[in-house]
């Protein structure tokens, strides 16, 4: 079942996620950091204080609340959840570059005010920041064996959403993509940092247990399809509460799921409309209407809910199985639900 609800135990660590980013900030004074406090939501294109970060905070939330399951120590599993934080912005800066989108979050976008050179290497600034924050839990009380496998997973985890971004370009410009080849894309671009999210909350809590390591590495990757498949959804028959434009997934030509299931549909008519449609040099606003149209009459939007919805199906039973007190099932259970039906 899916909800709309904002999982509640997202704002319980808000404060000291924001808190601890702005920490990592300390002694950073060079320019290149004012683009990333304004990238973070911390201020605005003037450098002017605003409200605290804008991001859903969802990976950092879920190392500390799989860290709180286990009854961690959230001042060492902070540290992980930062480097979380910097690495997945990191992605979303190289992201809008790669998308030339120029909105995020409701607002211009890096390279839309200060171009495209300085915000790759604010970008690359970033993950460096990632990379100093995990490299700092050699100050905790880990087993040194523990700290090495934070530090080689988080590495191993972007590398492998580098390599899922490369994919997703690639597809671009290729004609046909079956499903397989796109979910396998997907949880390499998406679902490694969500899982990577769950299994530094565990090794940051000094929690030693294969069976249970399995179980969270599973709820991960399952996650992070749910949540790229609604995020493909709401790219096409999405609303203003995305932050980007209506229809550009589509005026990008980007083979998202549900184009990729329309142009694998049985019925050749509308895998040619579609196809037609993609092979326009450009296309307009009432160009992308008429795929919508399309891939209605298709069922797309059904199928792709459809997926997520045995995809959550799986999630409740290893939220279920899971050897953790009930009240931090229900988180689990309660973010599944909202990634399964989110407006934004």
């Amino acid at each position: 079942m899916s909800s709309n609800k904002h999982p509640s135990f997202l704002n319980r660590y808000q404060e000291n996620i924001s808190k601890n980013m702005k920490n990592a900030f300390s002694g950073h004074d060079m320019p290149i950091y004012d683009h990333l406090k304004y990238f973070l939501g911390w201020t605005d294109v003037n450098g002017n204080k605003i409200k605290d970060y804008s991001g859903k905070i969802l990976r950092s939330s879920l190392c500390l609340l799989t860290s709180d399951s286990l009854n961690g120590d959230l001042r060492t599993s902070i540290r992980a959840a930062v480097a979380l934080e910097f690495v997945h912005n990191f992605s979303l800066i190289h992201d809008d570059i790669e998308d030339q989108d120029k909105f995020r979050r409701h607002r211009l976008s890096l390279w839309a005010i200060w171009g495209i050179p300085s915000s790759i290497v604010s970008g690359n600034a970033l993950l460096t920041l990632g990379n100093l924050e995990i490299g700092n839990i050699t100050n905790d009380k880990l087993p040194l064996k523990i700290i090495k496998k934070t530090q080689k997973l988080l590495t191993l985890s972007y590398l492998r959403m580098m390599e899922g971004q490369f994919l997703d370009i690639h597809y671009e410009s290729q004609i046909r993509i079956t499903i397989p080849e796109y979910l396998r894309m997907i949880n390499l671009k998406t679902s490694t940092l969500i899982e990577c999210s769950l299994i530094l909350g565990l090794l940051t809590s000094n929690y030693s247990n294969e069976d249970l390591e399995y179980q969270f590495s599973s709820l991960g990757k399952i996650l992070g399809s749910i949540f790229q498949i609604r995020d493909d959804i709401l790219g096409i028959w999405g609303t203003d509460k995305t932050g980007k434009p209506i229809g550009s997934d589509i005026k990008k030509k980007k083979k998202s799921l549900p184009i990729i299931h329309g142009l694998s549909h049985q019925n050749l008519s509308i895998s040619k409309k579609i196809h037609n449609f993609l092979s326009q040099k450009s296309i307009s606003e009432f160009d992308v209407k008429q795929v919508i149209e399309i891939l209605d009459k298709a069922g797309s939007e059904k199928y792709c809910q459809k997926l997520i919805n045995q995809y959550w199906l799986e999630g409740e039973k290893i939220i279920t199985n899971l050897e953790i007190p009930i009240s931090f099932k229900n988180d689990f259970k309660e973010l599944g639900s909202y990634l399964s039906g989110r407006s934004s």
